[in-house]
């Protein structure tokens, strides 16, 4: 039996920043483990199959007077973006929005008074309430809307060659990007000390302007602009899941199933008409066979009643029923034709290539899985993109609202002598890292590798030496520090040995 393993997220960039890579992946897991990401997943991807689209919200909460990031998901009717966004991810939307209703008591606490009606900003359905006109929620609730716009702004770059390593900065020549050129200037002028200090010829210092986007959050409630909040994220905080997608179309597995389901159901019917006609009992009657003491309508009382005698005149017969033609045979086949092909369609056999395997070569088989698995890998491959651009979005957000926390926390299950000098990287200096988020398979559990590791040294104990020391290692639950320490015994130990089976 095969053990399904979940994905996780993974920070990837090149050797030099590997220690940097690495702490950008601790925090990540850890977010994975406190906001139960997997079953966010599971739910995400249930609505994106089910219904329309799923979304998840990385937004920021304040708990025990602390900020902390989390992930919210979000109802489909509640997210809209920009209709043109061709984008899978959304970075070329203009906006994104998600609404969420809170008590009115909280909301004016916060923002004052709120008006009962006015007129939307936004002509989306889900402003509204079913009458069309007020916003959704009643007297008692308020409707607010977080609409996410990107908004050019100006930053500066700082470059400096500390070519003496008289600061903290080293051999990096990036130093950082500010908002303000007078807080760059600021800065030049800060380093530009350690060298006037020493009367040594001062190193090159650039900074350079470029435009870039921020993203600013509006909050939308009863017609009125209530806040405005400039966010320093480089993208949207909301990840749509969308199993199907091009350019700015986007369609669920329910939607491939409309129109044959549709198609069914009128089979169905036509069935049904077929079985409710054949159950209505029609008769012939003839006239000229009833004697003259019988009229119709006698003839008919006693036909309905259980028993009785009909006077007839001849030995014909008073009422003959009319033979029904039944349901047309190809109605059937139709339906199961139909319904084999909707069963196809939304997984069923078509995992299995498409058959059952009967005097079918291997590689046959093999070639119908792969067919069968086209749609299915085009979703999951879809909810692959969607963790990525998630674990973007999580990582950043973090980096902004957590800082030196989230990396201190990190760090403190890493090898500290990765670092230069023992000095932490910055939460800045990780967020400029060049980096890609990637999705792959999720360590063991505890129980998982518990089970993996009696295999193990079973195999090894009928062949010993045949299973790495390293494989052992990687089963047990043993920090990174505690794995390289025992490897660097055993070396040593194997060395010593070595060294006395020579002499």
């Amino acid at each position: 039996m095969s053990v399904i393993t979940r994905t996780s997220i993974k920070v990837v960039s090149d050797e030099q920043f590997a220690p940097l890579s690495e702490l950008a992946t601790k925090i990540l897991k850890t977010k994975e483990k406190t906001e139960d990401l997997p079953q966010i997943e599971s739910d995400i991807f249930d609505s994106g199959i089910s219904v329309c689209y799923g979304a998840a919200e990385v937004v920021p909460a304040v708990s025990a007077g602390e900020v902390k990031v989390t992930i919210k998901k979000r109802d489909y009717l509640d997210v809209f973006w920009d209709c043109t966004a061709k984008d899978f991810n959304l970075s070329d939307a203009l906006f994104t929005a998600v609404g969420e209703t809170f008590t009115r008591e909280s909301v004016e606490r916060k923002y004052g008074k709120i008006s009962n009606y006015g007129d939307p900003l936004f002509g989306h359905r889900f402003y509204r309430d079913a009458g069309g006109s007020l916003f959704t929620g009643g007297k008692e609730t308020v409707r607010l809307v977080n609409h996410y716009a990107k908004e050019p702004i100006r930053e500066y770059i700082l470059l400096f060659n500390d070519y003496k390593r008289l600061t903290e900065h080293g051999e990096d020549v990036f130093i950082g990007k500010f908002a303000q050129r007078s807080a760059a200037d600021a800065k030049l002028r800060e380093l530009n000390s350690a060298y006037l200090a020493q009367d040594a010829p001062l190193p090159m210092g650039e900074i350079i302007p470029y435009d870039a986007e921020a993203i600013t959050k509006y909050v939308v409630t009863g017609g009125e602009i209530v806040d405005v909040i400039e966010l320093q994220l480089t993208g949207n905080p909301v990840a749509v899941f969308r199993p199907f997608q091009f350019e700015n179309r986007f369609w669920s597995l329910a939607d491939l199933l409309i129109e044959p389901q549709i198609f069914l159901d009128r089979v169905f019917m036509q069935i049904d008409y077929s079985f409710g006609r054949d159950v209505k009992n029609v008769y012939q009657g003839n006239l000229h066979a009833l004697a003259d003491s019988e009229t119709p309508d006698s003839a008919l009382r006693k036909a309905e009643k259980t028993g009785g005698i009909i006077w007839t005149r001849t030995g014909e017969e008073v009422f003959r029923p009319i033979k029904v033609s039944g349901v047309n045979p190809q109605y059937f086949q139709i339906a199961a034709i139909m319904q084999g092909f909707i069963e196809d369609l939304a997984g069923g056999r078509s995992f299995h290539g498409m058959a059952e395997y009967s005097n079918e070569s291997g590689k046959a088989i093999l070639a119908k899985q792969k067919q069968g698995m086209l749609a299915a890998g085009m979703v999951l491959d879809n909810l692959r993109r969607w963790k990525c651009s998630l674990g973007e979005k999580l990582l950043e957000a973090t980096l902004h609202y957590e800082g030196e926390s989230a990396v201190a926390m990190a760090a403190q299950q890493l090898d500290q002598e990765a670092f230069n000098g023992g000095r932490l990287p910055t939460a800045e200096e990780i967020a400029l890292m060049d980096r890609e988020i990637v999705v792959t398979d999720a360590p063991l559990s505890g129980d998982e590798k518990a089970e993996k590791l009696e295999q193990l040294i079973s195999v090894n104990n009928i062949f010993p030496g045949a299973v790495p020391l390293e494989v052992m290692l990687d089963n047990m639950n043993l920090d990174r520090e505690e794995r390289d320490r025992i490897i660097f015994n055993y070396n040593n130990l194997k060395d010593q040995r070595d060294g006395n089976k020579i002499e």
